[in-house]
């Protein structure tokens, strides 16, 4: 076994276990993180679960299902359950644990071990479209107590929880995958209101926290978190963690740009991140890891790498706090339910006007071709409103082209953080002033609303009970906060 192998987390190409991963796990690779693409055929993400296990039983199996906008087990049809910012706005902790453990369920039977998830930041500010729908709200009580909820369901359902972006992403304005952020609150306000959820995680049992690729002068004025000394021993001092620190995929540019991947990831080995997510890429990974190994200079290091993989083997070989037969077992029926009357609760429904059931709507798609949630393509929107009766069609023409509006139509414009965006802007203005009459639809936050007031519907996420209570609204059979 490689020192550093028991450190690392490794993306799978496809389906299939290779020969090359197969080896690096024989040789201690502690784990692999799957994405949406090793999930298309849920027979072949079975059978690549079980090779990976079947080679080793202690490997971790990690996923980001967060619920809402970020899934894998259902990127091809929207997740079923509802995303942070809905369940938040719903109110009830206990909706979140059930919903959670409805997670955990799935991926405990998929053969998934650690959860990237629950998104543990507050919403942030207006110029902010990073976190959005993936937070419970912005009130650091409110998001501590949906946090401490869903690390609850999840990990009593037998899945190792990990709270993110730690010290928090949300006050970030910039998008750490692109370019690295800073975060210039003071450190009273840190740890006021951002870390508060994170104290809840931690009081919670949650078993790993992710480090953010975020820069906060306050706390340390020349590293970002994922490779500072001072904030990750808050995290252990100050909130008295002991699971495994992990690592945001260091191929971010937030990182591989500034430090690279190599210097990068030693130096975030040496700040006390135990776990490197070395993110979905897989033709240079094993070349970072080689990289490493040889560039592994400093003895201090390389005598706790032992100490680390030790803790990541637990998180492996141990079930989470709480993980139990009877936390796996769940009522479908109620996780459903609950989750359409979450997003029903959760629903903005700012329209002036009746809303007209039995007029046929036309969906117009103003988003840019990079979204998440529901993507560019809105099929499962369209599949939402006609399954509840609505007379609806899909626009095939451009963003902005309005000649395909029939007369006797109602335009349905969907928008997803419109305010930060010109272009979807410029959409919705021409719409509203050729068709007075039309709706506009939020799939993402409410700072949408106040763009088409009286004329606003909006989901707070793209996930399926999401479109449903749309659906159910635009049909007079519901109605939002």
């Amino acid at each position: 076994m490689g020192a550093i192998d028991g450190c690392l987390l490794a993306g799978v190409a496809g389906q299939e276990l290779s020969d090359d991963l197969a080896r690096w796990i024989d040789e201690g690779l502690a784990g692999v993180v799957l994405f949406a693409r090793n999930f298309e055929d849920p027979d072949k993400s079975r059978l690549l679960i079980d090779a990976l296990r079947a080679r080793r039983e202690d490997l971790v199996i990690a996923v980001d299902e967060e619920g809402g906008d970020v899934t894998r087990l259902h990127a091809a049809t929207g997740s079923p359950w509802p995303g942070n910012l809905a369940l938040g706005a719903g109110g009830d902790p206990a909706s979140t644990r059930l919903i959670a453990a409805s997670i955990g369920r799935e991926l405990f039977e998929a053969g998934v071990t650690l959860d990237f998830a629950p998104v543990s930041d507050l919403v942030g500010p207006e110029t902010n479209s990073v976190i959005g729908t993936r937070s419970f709200g912005s009130d650091p009580l409110q998001v501590a107590s949906h946090t401490a909820a869903f690390i609850q369901g999840l990990q009593g359902a037998g899945v190792a929880a990990c709270a993110k972006h730690f010290p928090g992403h949300g006050a970030a304005t910039a998008d750490s995958h692109r370019e690295l952020p800073t975060v210039t609150l003071s450190a009273e306000s840190l740890h006021r209101d951002h870390l508060l959820p994170f104290a809840a995680a931690v009081e919670a049992g949650v078993a790993a926290v992710m480090t953010a690729h975020v820069r906060y002068p306050s706390l340390d004025p020349d590293f970002p978190a994922t490779l500072s000394r001072p904030i990750l021993r808050l995290l252990r001092e100050e909130l008295g963690f002991e699971g495994v620190v992990v690592s945001d995929a260091i191929e971010m540019a937030a990182i591989s740009q500034t430090h690279g991947m190599v210097a990068g990831s030693l130096a975030a080995l040496d700040a006390g991140v135990d776990l490197l997510c070395l993110g979905s890429e897989v033709a240079d990974q094993r070349e970072t890891r080689d990289a490493m190994a040889a560039a592994l200079r400093h003895q201090v290091l390389a005598e706790r790498l032992a100490e680390k993989a030790d803790r990541v083997h637990r998180l492996s070989a141990m079930p989470p706090s709480g993980g139990t037969a009877a936390g796996r077992r769940q009522d479908d029926g109620t996780a459903t339910t609950t989750a359409l009357d979450v997003a029903r609760r959760a629903l903005v429904v700012d329209v002036s006007a009746e809303l007209p059931a039995s007029r046929p709507l036309v969906l117009l798609d103003a988003r840019p071709k990079r979204t998440i949630g529901i993507g560019r393509s809105p099929a499962r929107l369209l599949a939402a409103l006609s399954a509840a009766g609505l007379s609806v069609r899909a626009s095939e023409a451009a963003p902005g082209d309005l000649s395909d509006v029939r007369p006797e139509e109602l335009p349905l414009l969907v928008v997803q953080d419109a305010h930060l965006d010109p272009a979807q802007r410029g959409h919705l203005k021409a719409l509203l002033a050729a068709h007075p009459e039309a709706l506009v639809v939020g799939v993402g936050t409410d700072n949408d609303a106040g763009l088409a007031p009286g004329r606003y519907l909006g989901t707070r996420g793209g996930a399926q009970p999401n479109l449903a209570a749309l659906a159910e609204a635009l049909a007079g059979g519901g109605s939002g906060g």
